[in-house]
């Protein structure tokens, strides 16, 4: 069983807020995977080439500046804002395509 006899409480507060911004962003991600799966099935590889490479660019960017601001909970801000932004990317790309 894992307990959190090794996290000062002090931590704790910090540890909820990082899981709650990381929660936030797990619906937009599990939806973008799904859209970015069926780019692959359909060989759109250019369009899920520069979604793969946008990403990349806000996570660092976002990361970069939000933990530079907020620490180690601007990391979990900067995920959950790229996944959310990503996956509205995604989804008005296909909802333009369809």
């Amino acid at each position: 069983m894992f307990g959190l006899s090794g996290i000062p409480s002090d931590q704790l507060f910090l540890l909820s807020d990082v899981f709650g911004w990381l929660s936030l962003g797990f619906a937009p991600a599990v939806a973008m995977l799904l859209y970015v799966r069926v780019l692959f099935v359909t060989k759109q590889a250019a369009v899920y080439a520069i979604h793969s490479w946008t990403k990349l660019v806000l996570h660092a960017v976002f990361n970069y500046f939000l933990m530079r601001r907020y620490g180690v909970k601007g990391i979990a801000m900067g995920t959950a804002a790229v996944y959310v932004l990503m996956a509205l990317w995604i989804h008005l790309y296909f909802k333009k395509r369809v």
